[in-house]
C-alpha cells in the first residue's frame, strides 16, 4: 500500500510561500524553522467529488451555523416585544431587529453564542482551506506532468552544450573531496563575492549527505551544490587539483558544468524562477565567465536580470520578509548588479541595471552575526568583515554606473565634469578608509583587498576619461591634467607583475585588461614619440601577447580584432620616420603605408615579432587602410585651436570604440 503523500507544510502554508514537501522543507530548513509536515491523502475534487465527504461536512456547517443565526434573531426579536411591553414602546422598529433604546439590554449576546459560531466559522475555513490546497496540488503535478518537456525544451535554449545523453549528474563525490570542494569556494570565492550565507548553505548541503539512502537531496538543495563545485574548480589550475587529490581538473569541470546545466534545464528558471535557482544560476555565471571564453555570460546576465525583476529582489518591505531573507535577496541581486558591471565591461558595453536599482547595499557584518532566527540585524560594522571586499566592489559597480548616468544625454559634454571629478573623490575617500585599512594588516585578505582598492581607483580614473562605449562629445575638458598615458601604463604593468604566494588562491579574479590596453595604444597613436612613450610601448606590447590568448571573446575577435588593429597603426607610426607627419594614420586620411615583410629570421631578437600575425582574427593588411573619421566628421563642443591636443586623443579612442560597435563579425 502506497503511503499518504506529503502536503505543504504547516509553515509554509502559514507564511504562504512555497514548500517544496520535503522533510524538512528547504524554505524552513534555510530558514531555521521548525518544519511540521503534513502527510495525508488528498481530498477529492472535481465531478467525482461532489457527493463525497468534504462536501457534506460543509453543507453541514453551513447549516448549524443557520440554525445559530435564527436561534439568535428569534431571541433577539422575543427580547425586543417584552423590553416594549416594560417600559420602552416606540423601539421596535419595522424590520423586528431592538431600536437604539434598547441596545443595552437586547443587543447582548451569550458568549456560548459567540463560541458556537466561531467554531462553525473556523470549521468552514479550514475544510475551504485543504480543498484549496489540493486542487493546487493537485494543479501543480498535472501541470508538471504537462510542461515538463516544454519547460526542458525551452531551458536548453540557454544550455546548447548540454546534452540528455549526459551521465548521471547525480554521482556522489567521496566525503573528502566534496569537502575539499566546499573548503575552496569559502576560501576563494566567498570571501571575495558574497552571494549567499555560507553556513546556511554548508549546514544545508552537508544535511542532505547524511540523509536515507531512500530520501533523495532536495533538488534545489543539489543544484545549488553543483553550481559550487564548478565555481570552486574555476579557481584552481590543473597542477593544483592534483595536489589536492581531485584528479583531472578538465574532466571534473566539464561533468559539474554539465551537471548543474541539467538540473537548470529541469528547473522552471525561465518561467517562475525561486530565490534558490537564480542563486544556482548566479554562480554558475560567475564561473562561466571564469573559466570559459566568449560571450556566453554576457548574454545570459539578461536572464539573471529579468529574474530578479521578476523577484522583485532589491524592492523588499520588512512586513513581507525576515531580516534574514532580506539580506539573502540584497545579496543576490547585488551580486547581479556586479556580474552585469564586469560581462559589460568584457563587451564594452553599458549595464543593464541602472544605479537607482541598488537601493541599500547588503550589511557590512560577519555571516556568523546573522541567522534565520534573528529578528534585529546588527548595523554595518566599521573594520573588515567577511563582507568587506565585496562591500568594496558594491561602491565601485554603483560609482562606475553614475559615471555613465552623470553624462548621458548632457548636450555639452563638459558641463558635468565637476560632478564626475567629485564622484571619483567620494568614491576614492570612501574604499581608502579606516575600516579598509587598518586592521589586519598581515591577513591576505586584507592585502588583497588594499591592493584591489588601488587598482579599482585608477581604473575609475581612466573610464571616467575614456569610457569603452561612444559618445557624441569629449567629456573631459582641456584644463584636466590627468595623466592618461602614464596611469594606463601603471595599470598594465601592476597586472603583468607576478602574484605573490599570498594571493595566489585569488589569482582567478584576475581579469582581462583589454580597456586599460586599448587607451594606452589610443593615446600612443597621438604621443608616439614622447619621452615617456618607449616605456608605455613596451608595456603594451607585452600586454598584447598576454592578453591576446586569455580575451573574453578571442574566438570570435569582435572586441580582439579592433584592439589588434590599433596595435599594428601604432607599430606603424613608431616604424615611420616622419611620425609627425603621420599623425593622420591615427586620425582619419587615406595615406596608405606599406608594411615590410617581417620573417622569423629577419626579425630582430629585441624587437621580439612584434609585428604580429593578424590572420589570427581574420585580418589582413587591408583592414589597416580604413581610415579612421576625421575631425569634420564628429560633433564636438567649441574650443579653441591651443586645445586641439586635448581633443585629438580623444578622437582617436572614440574611433576605437566606433570600430569595436560596428566593426563585422
Amino acid at each position: 500500500m502506497n503511503p499518504p503523500p506529503r502536503l505543504a507544510c504547516q509553515q509554509c502554508k502559514s507564511r504562504k510561500i512555497k514548500c517544496d514537501k520535503g522533510a524538512p522543507c528547504s524554505a524552513c530548513r534555510n530558514s531555521g524553522l521548525s518544519c511540521h509536515a503534513v502527510q495525508r491523502a488528498r481530498l477529492p475534487r472535481g465531478k467525482t467529488a461532489k457527493g463525497l465527504a468534504s462536501n457534506r461536512d460543509l453543507a453541514a456547517r453551513v447549516a448549524r451555523i443557520e440554525i445559530l443565526l435564527e436561534q439568535q434573531s428569534k431571541q433577539t426579536v422575543s427580547q425586543g416585544i417584552a423590553s416594549d411591553q416594560v417600559s420602552i414602546p416606540g423601539n421596535l422598529r419595522n424590520d423586528g431587529l431592538v431600536g437604539v433604546a434598547s441596545e443595552k439590554i437586547a443587543d447582548f449576546v451569550a458568549p456560548d453564542f459567540w463560541n458556537a459560531l466561531s467554531s462553525e466559522v473556523h470549521g468552514l475555513r479550514e475544510a475551504l482551506e485543504d480543498n484549496a490546497e489540493d486542487e493546487a496540488n493537485t494543479h501543480d503535478v498535472e501541470v508538471t506532468g504537462k510542461a515538463a518537456g516544454d519547460t526542458c525544451s525551452t531551458n536548453a535554449i540557454l544550455f546548447p552544450q548540454w546534452s540528455k545523453s549526459y551521465a548521471n549528474p547525480y554521482d556522489d563525490l567521496s566525503p573528502d573531496v566534496r569537502e575539499t570542494l566546499l573548503h575552496l569556494y569559502h576560501y576563494r570565492v566567498d570571501s571575495v563575492y558574497k552571494m549567499t550565507h555560507w553556513p546556511t548553505v554548508l549546514s544545508v548541503i552537508r544535511a542532505s549527505h547524511t540523509q536515507p539512502q531512500d530520501l533523495s537531496p532536495p533538488f534545489s538543495t543539489r543544484m545549488l551544490e553543483f553550481a559550487i563545485y564548478f565555481m570552486s574548480l574555476c579557481t584552481i589550475t590543473d597542477s593544483e587539483a592534483k595536489e589536492m587529490g581531485l584528479g583531472v581538473r578538465s574532466d571534473m569541470l566539464q561533468h559539474y558544468r554539465s551537471a548543474v546545466e541539467e538540473l537548470l534545464v529541469r528547473s522552471n528558471l525561465l518561467q517562475s524562477p525561486d530565490v534558490s535557482t537564480l542563486q544556482t544560476f548566479v554562480v554558475y555565471l560567475v564561473g562561466l565567465r571564469t573559466c570559459c571564453s566568449g560571450a556566453y555570460t554576457w548574454t545570459l546576465v539578461a536572464v539573471a536580470v529579468r529574474a530578479a525583476t521578476l523577484l522583485r529582489l532589491g524592492e523588499e518591505d520588512p512586513k513581507d520578509f525576515s531580516p534574514f531573507d532580506i539580506q539573502l535577496r540584497q545579496r543576490l541581486f547585488f551580486a547581479i548588479g556586479i556580474l552585469d558591471t564586469h560581462s559589460a565591461l568584457d563587451r564594452g558595453t553599458i549595464p543593464i541595471l541602472p544605479s537607482t536599482s541598488f537601493r541599500a547595499p547588503p550589511l557590512n557584518i560577519n555571516d556568523d552575526d546573522m541567522h534565520p532566527t534573528d529578528k534585529v540585524l546588527q548595523p554595518s560594522l566599521q573594520y573588515p568583515t567577511d563582507m568587506s571586499h565585496t562591500a568594496m566592489i558594491y561602491e565601485a559597480m554603483i560609482c562606475q554606473r553614475r559615471l555613465y548616468e552623470i553624462s548621458d544625454g548632457v548636450q555639452n559634454g563638459w558641463e558635468q565634469w565637476t560632478k564626475k571629478v567629485e564622484l571619483l573623490n567620494e568614491f576614492k575617500t570612501s574604499i581608502l578608509s579606516e575600516r579598509t585599512n587598518v586592521h589586519s594588516y598581515d591577513s591576505p585578505l586584507e592585502m588583497l583587498r588594499r591592493m584591489s582598492a588601488q587598482k579599482i581607483i585608477v581604473s575609475m580614473q581612466l573610464l571616467a576619461r575614456r569610457p569603452p562605449y561612444r559618445q557624441p562629445h569629449n567629456t573631459v575638458p582641456p584644463w584636466d591634467d590627468f595623466d592618461i598615458m602614464k596611469s594606463a601604463t601603471e595599470v598594465l604593468e601592476q597586472h603583468l607583475q607576478p602574484i605573490p604566494v599570498e594571493l595566489q588562491p585569488w589569482a582567478w579574479k584576475n581579469w582581462v585588461q583589454w580597456h586599460a590596453l586599448a587607451v594606452l595604444l589610443a593615446e600612443l597613436m597621438v604621443r608616439p614619440q614622447e619621452p615617456s612613450s618607449d616605456r608605455s610601448y613596451t608595456i603594451a606590447t607585452q600586454s598584447f601577447r598576454h592578453y591576446a590568448r586569455l580575451v573574453a571573446d578571442s574566438e570570435s575577435g569582435l572586441l580582439w580584432k579592433p584592439i589588434a588593429k590599433l596595435m599594428r597603426r601604432v607599430q606603424r607610426l613608431r616604424q615611420t620616420p616622419d611620425t609627425a607627419g603621420n599623425k593622420n594614420l591615427a586620425i582619419g586620411t587615406e595615406t596608405v603605408f606599406t608594411v615590410p615583410i617581417v620573417t622569423e629570421q629577419t626579425c630582430s631578437s629585441t624587437s621580439n615579432n612584434d609585428l604580429f600575425d593578424l590572420s589570427n582574427w581574420g585580418m589582413n593588411e587591408d583592414d589597416l587602410n580604413v581610415p579612421f573619421l576625421g575631425l569634420e566628421d564628429h560633433v564636438r563642443p567649441q574650443y579653441n585651436d591651443n586645445e586641439d591636443g586635448n581633443e585629438t586623443p580623444w578622437l582617436a579612442w572614440d574611433n576605437f570604440v566606433r570600430d569595436i560597435n560596428f566593426s563585422p563579425p
